[in-house]
């Protein structure tokens, strides 16, 4: 009979994504974080625009400049203060960048509206909630972290990894569409308010305000315990963190040299390229989201050897794209491409929740942030003044090769050190 009980309970556990929306708080932080998201991927056009229009002379120098403001200051502060900021409590660091981003977001979109934003105003203002940016993306790793059990930890970052990617695609469009319907500043203030929503989030999530509260909290709600860091653990961490950093820098150059490589290659118009190249992107975003339903799920993944293999892949596909004798071809490599990439930020964040002490994590996550947030516009720049000299062709098929290189040299150095968390969990 006991057997049998048992038995019955086992069948009716949740597994999977359900598993992990069992979890009130992680169900919070993904309201909370749902609109954060999907303005997040709005606000990339808002700036660019209000940044086109403060300066209708040099648009591209404009552009250049608020992209670079809005992302440097925080990698720097990051880098040069991480190990100080990880002693600071998630919650401290959400408010301080809720905060910081949501005044001076907010208050350059009003200004704006009201006609009296210049453009060294907006750099300044840029530059200042830049401040806090790389440090508010750790500091939401880590309630991911410490609201999630072990066992359900990579489901968890495979829902927030699939809102972002739904965001990355549907962001941009209503972006446009908003900002043709009432401007770019209302776009921008929207943004900002939507900090709040992160932030409220967190908040509550800290403090146990459930709409239950009175009662006792189920097994899935209670804190995960602290994991044991095991030797050798942080090195690993520092090696993928390191790789990672390479791997983004080096999908830079797709980004740029895809626009190109449809108008130069395949001599098509300015309208065409960019009606295809939203068709290539989509391409990718379709390729994540099947992925993403397949094996989102899949905890076995969040080994370093499947990071290489994604490395490896979207090598391999960056080559494909760069080799394309036409358009179909392109289509079908970004696709193949989505289909590797998709688990790639999920895998690393779940092995370094998993692996590392709490400490140990809030200290390497810090610079993780900062890596994520600096190395794809270093690669950007990188390959804009190389494709002036060699075309989009040789660049893609040169960065597909280093892609390949660098997953080869990954799995050297972390295969036969990694570890699954499923082995883990046995050895405790």
């Amino acid at each position: 009979m006991g057997q049998e009980t048992a038995s019955s309970t086992k069948v009716r556990e949740k597994s999977g994504y359900r598993a992990a929306l069992a979890n009130k708080a992680i169900r919070r932080l993904l309201i909370g974080y749902i609109p954060f998201s999907l303005s997040s991927s709005m606000d990339k056009i808002a700036i660019v625009w209000i940044a086109s229009e403060l300066m209708p002379a040099d648009k591209s120098l404009a552009i250049s400049a608020v992209t670079i403001l809005y992302l440097a200051p925080g990698v720097l502060v990051s880098l040069a203060f991480g190990t100080r900021l990880a002693r600071v409590s998630p919650d401290r660091l959400t408010l301080v960048n809720s905060v910081n981003k949501c005044s001076f977001l907010t208050l350059s979109g009003i200004l704006h509206i009201l006609d009296l934003l210049s453009f060294s105003l907006f750099l300044v203002f840029l530059c200042l909630a830049s401040l806090s940016g790389s440090f508010g993306r750790a500091s939401w790793q880590s309630a991911i972290r410490n609201s999630a059990e072990g066992k359900h930890l990579f489901a968890a970052n495979s829902l927030f990894s699939t809102v972002t990617q739904i965001s990355f695609m549907a962001g941009p469009a209503l972006g446009g569409i908003l900002i043709a319907a009432m401007g770019a500043g209302p776009v921008l203030i929207l943004d900002g308010l939507s900090y709040l929503s992160v932030l409220g989030a967190v908040l509550s999530v800290s403090r146990g305000k459930t709409p239950s509260a009175a009662a006792p909290a189920p097994p899935q709600d209670e804190a995960p315990p602290e994991p044991v860091e095991q030797p050798g653990a942080r090195t690993r961490a520092w090696v993928l963190v390191s790789v990672t950093g390479v791997f983004y820098a080096l999908y830079g150059p797709m980004v740029v040299q895809l626009p190109l490589k449809l108008i130069e290659d395949f001599r098509m118009s300015d309208t065409e390229a960019a009606r295809s190249l939203g068709y290539a992107w989509s391409a990718v975003g379709v390729g994540s989201a099947i992925t993403a339903l397949l094996v989102g799920t899949r905890q076995s993944l969040a080994r370093q050897g499947w990071a290489s293999f994604v490395i490896f892949g979207w090598g391999a596909a960056t080559v494909v794209v760069g080799l394309a004798p036409n358009f179909p071809v392109v289509i079908a490599g970004l696709f193949l491409g989505g289909l590797v990439f998709a688990p790639y930020t999920s895998i690393v964040q779940t092995i370094l929740q998993a692996t590392l002490s709490r400490r140990g994590f809030d200290t390497v996550n810090m610079y993780y942030s900062a890596v994520l947030n600096g190395a794809q516009p270093v690669g950007v720049a990188a390959a804009g003044a190389l494709g002036v000299a060699y075309g989009p062709t040789p660049i893609l098929v040169g960065t597909g090769i280093l892609l390949i290189g660098t997953a080869a040299t990954a799995a050297a150095l972390t295969l036969r050190k990694g570890m699954s968390l499923d082995q883990r969990r046995a050895e405790h």
